[in-house]
C-alpha cells in the first residue's frame, strides 16, 4: 500500500494484483473464493478467465500440510516454559514496552497450557494488586530484574590496576 501511495497509484489495484496473486503454489485467494482469476491490467487469456473449481479437500490438505511442516520447524528448537508453584518470586510483564515487575505467585494456572496463567501479587503501589498473564509473561527470579542491564564498573583512576604494582 505504501508503494501504491508512493507512486499514486490506486490502492484498488493493489488489492487486486495481491488478490490474483497464487498462494503456496496452489489458486489466488480469488480463485479460491470465487472460483475464476479476476481481470487485472496484467495480461491474461480468455481460458484463465473462465471458471474453475478447485478441489476444496486438497487446499485443506496442503494448507494442513504446510502448518504440519512449520511446526515441526517451530518446535524443533522450542522448549516447554518450567511450572511455577505457589510462592516463587517471579518477575510479570504487563505491558508490551519490555519493562519486568517483581512478583509472587498466588494461585496455579487454571486455564488449559495454551492460555496458561497465574495470578501473581506485583509490588506496583503501596498494596499488592492481583494480576492474571500468560505464562509467557512471567519469568523465574533469581532476584534478578530481567529488564536490567549490567553496566560496566566506573574505572577509579587514582587507584592502580592489580598486578602492575606501585613503581
Amino acid at each position: 500500500m505504501e508503494k501504491a501511495k508512493a507512486s499514486k497509484s490506486s490502492a484498488l489495484l493493489c488489492i487486486l494484483e495481491y488478490r490474483n496473486t497464487p498462494v503456496d503454489g496452489l489458486a489466488s485467494p480469488a480463485q479460491l473464493l470465487m472460483g475464476r482469476q479476476l481481470r487485472s491490467v496484467l495480461p491474461a487469456t480468455a481460458s484463465q478467465l473462465q471458471p474453475k473449481t478447485i478441489n476444496p479437500q486438497v487446499v485443506t490438505a496442503r494448507r494442513q500440510q504446510r502448518q504440519a511442516g512449520q511446526k515441526k520447524y517451530y518446535d524443533r528448537s522450542s522448549r516447554p516454559l518450567p511450572s511455577l508453584k505457589i510462592g516463587d518470586e517471579v518477575f510479570v510483564q504487563l505491558t508490551p514496552d519490555g519493562n519486568w515487575r517483581p512478583a509472587r505467585v498466588t494461585a496455579p494456572a487454571t486455564c488449559e497450557l495454551t492460555m496458561a496463567a497465574c495470578t501473581v501479587a506485583t509490588g506496583v503501589s503501596s498494596e499488592n494488586s492481583q494480576v492474571r498473564t500468560r505464562r509467557s509473561c512471567l519469568r523465574w527470579s533469581n532476584k534478578r530484574n530481567p529488564s536490567h542491564k549490567p553496566q560496566p564498573k566506573d574505572l577509579d583512576w587514582t587507584q592502580t590496576p592489580p598486578g602492575t604494582g606501585d613503581p
